[in-house]
């Protein structure tokens, strides 16, 4: 086949399709190669950038302008226009540019035309449907159109197109009477790959023509029919990547020429285009894909949906890969088991499985052990890293990933197949974007999983706490302790046994039978819940079948799971549950039973110790009761004595003054000194005697109350010790002016107080000692407190919880009481201001002096 030849300027020559797939705007979408070497520049430096970046820079406005307008024309007819392209030539090279529109898109196919062009128009017009069709994103559809041109108008027999996939070749078209065996959809071939033929193409990246396959070195393509005799290859190259090759095949020697490869690079280069934009198109379906995979992972997360997240995982993930072949596995960190779930073996659906993981065993033990993926393409070329556990045929290749969690191991997601190389290196990618996001669903999943059944067991606990400390019945709070575990745990039977003796005794069950619950009694020591007494420590057998001694009361009993009664240090009973499972319970059972059994056994002792309390309140409150009867018959006998002594007191008081007055005769000088002492005597009697019938008559229905300041009166009581106690030679101190405290009084018995107290601070002063009497605002705001300092002999700290005691004297710094009291002053002002709903406190110390004060309630508001 002649083609005609495009001579430029320079001399240099190429083919005359020089064929561009311009857009409206002017940026080149195609362009062939021979353009490139026509201006001697690389294709890469064209593809993408603008048609008048070719020109010489003085005619870009001009051309610019004329484009412009050509392209706002009728596009149902070409346009033309003349103009210089430069690229790197040293002179211009004139052209002329035909434009025509591509139907229904915003694009041209502008046809490159020199002072000597030949350009077949059947071939230009191939050219153009086939670009026409590189826009589309049907890949199928575009290869088999390109084969179909290229065998129209090179003469062959057939032609194939291979396309590289993850280093292997892969066929996607042929057209011919051949089968060609060494390359197909269902065998990805490496050895073609490694032929010398595909090699020579790979290296050169430029078309091969063999006249001669029987005698040509270079020939060597695996699978090839024998009868071929001459063969055309040329690569699929967009911007110096290698796609793929397409071949054309004769059984004639010297069947293809240079031009034919040259033409046949043309269309190679169309089809590069299509393939490469197909895989954009793919890579962006998938992104798109992944992005919906991670939103509706993200949506189950939110819900916290464990079993919707794996299933929208798995879902999810057969979109974009073989999945045939699949399981989530999830692990439990506390009983160290797998749930394995969403499993297929060659697209049956599996029962879901839990199983024990044990590190270094099987597969999934080996990643969940090194925390690294492990993939296999082909398990006939690769070796595993640890013997795997098979159920069902042999895969070929296996992909297992881990997924974590802030470096915690939360489970594993796995694809597998019957198929070696069935996973590419982008589903592997997309295997490790699902799993990070579907790691943090399953733990949220966990966590919410174990919030909810802490809650539940929170709320049990709490209600069962409320019960047991709502009756301080032993009976039903062991009764309703063991219905409480039997429905929470859903255990086969709940007992609480307590020691009596030297023997650990049930008292109360749920779900045991009843024969036998007499029998449920055991020596401390002896059986599962005589060593927990004896030892203080949990027990917990997981299955009974692996104790040879054990002794079974149900015959069902498989696990056991018993914790101590501990009080103070000391065990009282056994609380325990049992299943006729083996491996049933866990380490929150073991817990939640702990928590049980510390309430159970500090309710059991507050039980008992309300009973010993409410007989000992019995016996107090019958005490109580003969002290006060005893109280009362000493007031009522203190108060009868004093009234019947006081008539007598009257006429030894009158008989004592006839005396004195010599009415009843003339008196020595001794017998008069000893009339005087019985005189004071008498009196300081008299006054005992009405201090103790006033002390009867001081409670707070006999007082009777008005409102004063009590700054006032505080002032007043200064300034009247001030003239009592003039010759004493003390300084009474003023009461500094504050603000008012309104309190409501009895003013005579306040008095009678503050007379009481100041009298006790002269009493106990030393001349020249000063007395300071004032009130105050107590923090609370709701008292007034009255102060009477005095720096006197004090009170010694021992003495201070007495001297409100009735009859309580103090002592001299020698030892000797003081005389003219009786020591039933101070409680008497005790009494009175506790009348008044008030309070009085001292303190002292031993030879500085001593502080008494009281507090009155204040007037509200």
């Amino acid at each position: 086949m002649v083609i005609p030849k495009f001579v430029s300027n320079s001399g240099k020559s190429t083919s005359a399709e020089i064929v561009l797939i311009v857009k409206a705007d002017g940026i080149i979408h195609f362009a062939m190669e021979d353009l490139a070497a026509l201006l001697d520049i690389s294709a890469n430096d064209i593809i993408g950038t603008s048609l008048f970046d070719l020109m010489p820079e003085e005619n870009r406005a001009t051309s610019r302008h004329q484009w412009s307008q050509l392209v706002q024309q009728d596009s149902s007819k070409s346009s033309y226009f003349q103009t210089t392209f430069i690229g790197r030539l040293e002179n211009p090279l004139q052209v002329r540019l035909k434009l025509t529109s591509i139907a229904h898109r915003d694009e041209f196919v502008v046809q490159v035309e020199g002072e000597q062009v030949n350009i077949e128009h059947a071939q230009i017009l191939a050219l153009q449907k086939v670009i026409s069709a590189v826009t589309t994103l049907d890949i199928r559809e575009i290869l088999d159109l390109i084969l179909e041109q290229v065998t129209h108008f090179i003469d062959s027999e057939g032609a194939v197109i291979v396309v590289e996939i993850d280093d292997n070749l892969q066929l996607v078209s042929e057209r011919g009477y051949y089968n060609w065996k060494g390359v197909s959809s269902s065998y990805p071939s490496a050895e073609v790959m490694k032929a010398k033929t595909t090699r020579i193409l790979r290296e050169t990246r430029h078309p091969l023509v063999i006249d001669d396959c029987h005698h040509d070195p270079r020939w060597e393509v695996l699978g090839a029919e024998p009868t071929i005799a001459s063969w055309l290859g040329v690569p699929l190259i967009f911007r110096d990547t290698f796609l793929g090759m397409l071949h054309l095949y004769s059984s004639a020697s010297y069947a293809f020429t240079q031009n034919d490869a040259t033409l046949a690079m043309s269309f190679a280069e169309a089809a590069a285009v299509a393939i490469h934009n197909t895989r954009l198109y793919e890579e962006a379906q998938s992104r798109a894909q992944m992005l919906e995979i991670l939103n509706d992972l993200g949506g189950a997360v939110s819900r916290l949906d464990l079993q919707g997240v794996l299933e929208i995982a798995f879902q999810k993930l057969s979109h974009l890969m073989d999945t045939r072949s699949f399981f989530i596995g999830v692990y439990n960190p506390e009983t160290r088991l797998f749930w394995l779930t969403q499993t297929y073996d060659d697209g049956r659906r599996i029962d879901d499985l839990v199983t024990p993981i044990e590190e270094e065993t099987g597969l999934v033990g080996w990643v969940f052990h090194n925390k690294k993926p492990l993939i296999i393409h082909d398990d006939n070329q690769e070796v595993y890293p640890t013997s795997p556990i098979t159920y069902g045929g042999d895969t070929r290749s296996i992909v297992i990933l881990p997924l974590m969690v802030q470096e915690e191991f939360v489970g594993v997601i796995s694809v597998q197949s019957y198929i070696p190389h069935r996973f590419t290196d982008q589903d592997i990618a997309v295997l490790q974007s699902v799993a990070s996001p579907l790691a943090i669903a399953i733990r949220n999943a966990q966590l919410y999983e174990n919030v909810q059944r802490r809650l539940t067991e929170v709320s049990a606990l709490h209600e069962l706490a409320r019960t047991v400390t709502s009756t301080d019945s032993i009976d039903s709070i062991t009764q309703t302790v063991v219905n409480s575990l039997y429905t929470i745990f859903q255990c086969q039977a709940s007992v609480l046994l307590l020691v009596e003796g030297d023997e650990v005794v049930l008292k109360a069950s749920a779900g045991l039978a009843p024969q036998y619950i007499p029998m449920v009694r055991w020596k401390i020591g002896d059986g599962v819940s005589g060593k927990v007494v004896e030892t203080g420590q949990t027990v917990y057998i997981q299955d009974t079948q692996t104790i040879p001694d054990f002794v079974y009361l149900e015959p069902t009993l498989r696990s056991i799971l018993a914790v101590p009664l501990n009080v103070n240090d000391q065990v009282i009973g056994v609380l325990s549950i049992d299943s006729d499972i083996p491996h049933a319970f866990t380490a929150d059972h073991e817990r939640v039973l702990t928590i049980v059994a510390a309430q159970v056994g500090a309710a059991i002792e507050n039980a008992r110790l309300l009973q010993e309390a409410r007989q000992r309140t019995v016996e107090l409150e019958n005490a109580y009761r003969r002290l006060q009867s005893l109280n009362e018959f000493r007031e009522e006998l203190v108060h009868n004595i004093s009234h019947d002594l006081r008539a007598p007191m009257t006429f030894v008081k009158g008989y004592i003054e006839l005396m004195r007055e010599l009415m009843l005769g003339p008196l020595t000088e001794e017998q008069v000194n000893a009339l005087e002492v019985i005189d004071r005597k008498s009196d300081a009697m008299l006054r005992l005697i009405n201090e103790i019938l006033k002390m009867k008559d001081i409670r707070p229905d006999t007082l009777e109350f008005v409102d004063v300041n009590l700054y006032e009166i505080v002032q007043q009581h200064i300034d009247q010790a001030r003239l009592t106690y003039a010759d004493s030679g003390l300084i009474f101190e003023p009461a500094s002016p504050q603000e008012e405290l309104i309190a409501r009084i009895d003013v005579d018995k306040i008095d009678r107080v503050l007379e009481n107290l100041i009298a006790n601070a002269v009493k106990f002063s030393r001349p020249g000692g000063h007395i300071r009497v004032f009130c105050e605002r107590t923090e609370d705001q709701h008292y007034g407190r009255i102060l009477i300092q005095d720096e006197g002999i004090g009170i010694p700290r021992d003495k201070l919880n007495y001297v409100f005691k009735r009859f309580f004297q103090i002592d001299t710094p020698s030892g000797t009481p003081l005389e003219s009291g009786v020591g039933i002053g101070l409680s008497i002002v005790k009494q009175i201001i506790e009348a008044h709903d008030g309070n009085i406190e001292v303190e002292s110390e031993v030879g500085k002096g001593s502080t008494f004060w009281f507090t009155l309630p204040l007037r509200e508001g």
